[in-house]
């Protein structure tokens, strides 16, 4: 081999190398991402359970409060009706 062929050789052989070193900082890279990604995903999916919680509980508490607020008128509306029945079959 002349001395043109090894430099066309080393010259390749680098060549190869830096690809070779870019593909595996590529593929870090996407590791990295993909663990990222699982990351986000996790709390992704914990941000909407606690959401649907958040939701129930906010309908419970709600409710709860649209009963104390009436409960009255309700106890005085069934009290009306049951003495109505009383005077209507007695």
């Amino acid at each position: 081999m002349d001395s043109t062929s090894n430099t066309y050789i080393e010259k390749l052989n680098k060549e190869i190398l830096d690809v070779h070193l870019i593909m595996n900082e590529n593929i870090n890279l996407i590791l990295d991402r993909e663990k990222s990604l699982n990351s986000v995903t996790n709390m992704a999916d914990t941000i909407k359970q606690e959401s649907e919680l958040f939701k129930k509980r906010a309908i419970e508490t709600r409710m709860k409060l649209l009963l104390s607020k009436y409960s009255v008128f309700i106890a005085i509306g069934v009290i009306l009706i049951l003495f109505i029945i009383f005077k209507i079959y007695f």
